[in-house]
C-alpha cells in the first residue's frame, strides 16, 4: 500500500508540473478580445440603426408636415370657423353668429354680417359691352 501511494504521489507531482495557468489565462485574453470586437460592432450596428429610424422618423414628420391643413392653409385654402367650430358646409356658415377664417398668415374675425348676400332670385349682374 505505502508503494501504491507512493507512485501515484510521484505521478500526480509529475502530472502537476504540467498544470499552468498559462493556458487558462490566454482564452481569457483571447475571449476578452473577442467580447471587445463584439461590443464595438454591437455599438456600430446601434448607431447605424439609431441613424435609420431617425431618418425614417424625420421623413414621416416631412409627411405629416404636409398632409397638415397648415400646409393647405400656404397652398391659398382657408379655414372658416363659426362660433368656435370648425364650418364645412355653407349652410353652417349661415346660421353661425359669428365667423373667423384662418388663413395662411393668420386669423380674420368677420362681424356685422348683414351685407347684400349673393344668391338665387334678383337680376343678374349686367355685363357690358365686350367690343
Amino acid at each position: 500500500l505505502g508503494r501504491r501511494v507512493a507512485a501515484a504521489r510521484e505521478a500526480l507531482e509529475a502530472r502537476s508540473g504540467r498544470l499552468t495557468l498559462r493556458p487558462v489565462q490566454a482564452e481569457i485574453a483571447r475571449e476578452g478580445r473577442r467580447l471587445a470586437d463584439q461590443g464595438a460592432r454591437l455599438d456600430a450596428a446601434f448607431a447605424r440603426l439609431v441613424a435609420e429610424r431617425r431618418g425614417r422618423l424625420d421623413a414621416a414628420d416631412r409627411l405629416r408636415e404636409t398632409l397638415g391643413y397648415r400646409a393647405t392653409l400656404a397652398r391659398g385654402y382657408a379655414v372658416v370657423r363659426g362660433d368656435g367650430a370648425v364650418l364645412t358646409r355653407k349652410a353652417e356658415a349661415a346660421q353661425a353668429r359669428a365667423l373667423e377664417i384662418e388663413f395662411a398668415d393668420g386669423r380674420l374675425a368677420l362681424s356685422g354680417r348683414g351685407g347684400k348676400r349673393g344668391g338665387a332670385g334678383g337680376e343678374p349682374p349686367e355685363q357690358g359691352e365686350l367690343f
